[in-house]
């Protein structure tokens, strides 16, 4: 989700306020740096190879989520968005290159870090969705606390990758930053690989996570608006 970020729908209060002016020529599209997926995926093994799990989770936790399962996908998930935010695939759909050259720097810089964040949300929607109704019996309340969810475990996995790739982005980015985004990054970044190191609610995680369903209709809104706006 973009937390905390303008999502003003009225253009012409936007540019008599902002100054901010485009041509019909406009400029070429940013080219995003692989620089933030790299530094989430190497942050990914790093914490996997140089922590001490079991002094830092106790020595009940499954340490090896965190050792060997984790990482590796964690490194992956976040190489892979930020191949997606560079490359970006399907934007097409959402607005013509013309469109987005007209648009000032800042807003194309969102639009490419809100398309990455689009598919990301599709992707683990369907993922935790599966998840559920493969891997819990939500009604046998006693049971579904202590369920493991191996689906679950690696869409959280690819969730958490794709939390340190644009944690790293915003940071790289500053007019992508918002302090909304970092808690909400931070927040998942401590809480899910605890939750399923000690296997424990990792129901809740998988319910947290599908909530992103509404992040697709989210950034959709504001895309659609800036494209308006251009």
């Amino acid at each position: 989700g973009h937390y905390g970020r303008d999502n003003s729908s009225h253009c012409f209060f936007q540019r008599a306020m902002t100054g901010v002016t485009t041509t019909a020529s406009g400029t070429a599209l940013p080219s995003m740096s692989v620089w933030p997926s790299a530094i989430g995926a190497a942050v990914c093994v790093l914490l996997g190879t140089l922590v001490p799990w079991e002094a830092v989770m106790g020595a009940r936790a499954h340490v090896e989520t965190m050792s060997t399962v984790f990482p590796w996908v964690m490194a992956a998930s976040a190489l892979f968005w930020g191949i997606v935010q560079r490359y970006h695939p399907f934007l097409s759909l959402v607005a013509s290159p013309e469109t987005l050259r007209r648009l000032p720097r800042n807003d194309q810089l969102e639009f490419l870090n809100r398309h990455s964040s689009t598919i990301h949300a599709a992707f683990t929607t369907v993922t935790m969705a599966v998840s559920l109704a493969r891997e819990f019996s939500l009604f046998d309340i006693p049971a579904v606390i202590f369920t493991h969810a191996p689906l679950g475990e690696i869409g959280v996995a690819i969730c958490v990758g794709y939390f340190l790739f644009d944690l790293a982005t915003i940071l790289y980015y500053r007019p992508l930053f918002s302090w909304g985004t970092v808690a909400h990054h931070i927040t998942g970044l401590t809480i899910f690989p605890m939750t399923f190191a000690h296997r424990h609610c990792e129901v809740i995680i998988v319910l947290f996570v599908w909530t992103e369903i509404t992040t697709p209709a989210v950034n959709m809104r504001w895309m659609l608006t800036r494209s308006a706006c251009a």
